[in-house]
């Protein structure tokens, strides 16, 4: 359990981008350690693992800083369009690595993607419909499914990977 939550509060710097509908997002230079990715740049990678916030009103009172969670098919809140969300890197090892790692909408006019704080990228889903946005670090692509509805009024949104 530690080792996984560990991976998952890896935190990373933004490399910003002037394309409005994606984010370039990179990590620190760190140590190769256990806490932290390895800043070797010659690693070849292997995987990428996308991270979503679990909203706060779904925990308990007890502050314990963010949540991530990444499950195959994330749902929001109802009638929340926003999403945070971060990719860690992976190399063979399964380890975090220092690689950029860009989000790109199919549909910007339906999803946007923007970098806020850290390695953290927002996710706006503006409407109903369906969406792809790609998640690539050097040849590996995540693709993430954005699947918006409207129900009762409120826009219900299901992100798959």
């Amino acid at each position: 359990m530690a080792a996984g939550l560990a991976l998952a509060l890896v935190t990373l710097a933004h490399c910003g981008g002037s394309d409005p509908g994606s984010a370039s997002v990179t990590g620190p230079s760190a140590p190769d350690d256990a806490n932290g990715p390895s800043p070797n740049p010659n690693v070849e990678v292997s995987a990428i693992v996308v991270s979503f916030k679990l909203d706060p009103r779904l925990r308990s009172g007890n502050y314990g800083g963010d949540l991530w969670v990444t499950p195959s098919t994330y749902t929001p809140g109802l009638g929340s369009g926003s999403v945070d969300a971060k990719a860690t890197v992976l190399d063979a090892r399964r380890q975090p690595v220092n690689i950029v790692a860009r989000w790109t909408p199919s549909d910007p006019s339906m999803v946007t993607v923007t970098a806020t704080q850290g390695n953290e990228v927002r996710i706006e889903v503006h409407h109903a419909g369906e969406s792809v946005v790609q998640v690539t670090a050097e040849a590996v692509t995540k693709t993430l499914v954005i699947k918006a509805v409207q129900q009762n009024g409120l826009l219900q949104v299901a992100i798959s990977q």
